[in-house]
């Protein structure tokens, strides 16, 4: 990851859930509105 120049701070080990509800929630900081997330069974 250091050599794709990828930040410290997203070198982390994270779950699916925990990125898609990081995702949702940088989603809707900038404007994004939605009325229904869909999420697999996992």
């Amino acid at each position: 990851m250091e050599h794709a120049g990828v930040l410290e701070i997203w070198r982390n080990a994270r779950t699916k859930p925990e990125m898609a509800l990081e995702e949702i929630d940088r989603l809707t900081a900038v404007g994004v509105r939605f009325g229904t997330v869909l999420a697999d069974a996992g």
